[in-house]
């Protein structure tokens, strides 16, 4: 055979291997893509459920947090709610207290407009003047 023959023989072999290797190629590309399509979609579902069992651990955790607190809450409302009561009790003389020693108490007293000093010009001082009194000591309850 000719040597243009045997050139047309060789190109029709080169395009018949490279269309081979061109489909095992793109073989290859739609196996990896395909891969990482399964990966993708499995790592997706992981963290979705990931998520999920995560929301429902916080979601207990708080309603635990919430029920306490409100526990708490409750307890504090009641203490102070039976301390008022019975601050309203002694306050009205029914309940019993723990005397305390009294101190007297320093109150100060406005006199009267007659009783306020003149200025010497026939007029009286705008300003009033106070005057110390000490207030009696509280009584004792007795407890007998």
């Amino acid at each position: 055979m000719g040597r243009l023959t045997d050139d047309m023989n060789r190109l029709h072999s080169e395009i018949g291997f490279l269309r081979v290797k061109r489909n095992e190629a793109m073989q290859d590309v739609r196996s990896f893509v395909n891969g990482l399509k399964q990966d993708m979609s499995d790592f997706q579902a992981d963290v979705r459920s990931t998520r999920e069992r995560s929301a429902s651990e916080m979601k207990s955790n708080l309603t635990d947090f919430v029920v306490n607190l409100r526990t708490s809450v409750n307890g504090l409302q009641h203490e102070v709610a039976s301390e008022l009561a019975e601050m309203r009790n002694i306050w009205s003389g029914t309940g019993t207290a723990v005397p305390q020693p009294a101190k007297p108490e320093k109150q100060f007293k406005v006199k009267a407009a007659a009783e306020a000093p003149s200025d010497g010009k026939g007029t009286k001082n705008a300003r009033p003047v106070m005057k110390r009194v000490s207030k009696p000591a509280a009584k004792k309850q007795n407890n007998s």
